[in-house]
């Protein structure tokens, strides 16, 4: 499966805090696809 997040500007992400990165490291590991665009 691919995933697309839109997330805020890569310098400004909190791996703690932002839950955007554990849903993308989580689909990785699964095996999935993840692709980014920037809001």
């Amino acid at each position: 499966m691919k995933f697309a997040f839109i997330i805020d500007p890569i310098q400004k992400l909190d791996p703690g805090h932002d839950t955007s990165v554990a849903l993308m490291e989580a689909a990785q590991a699964l095996g999935h696809q993840v692709w980014i665009t920037e809001a």
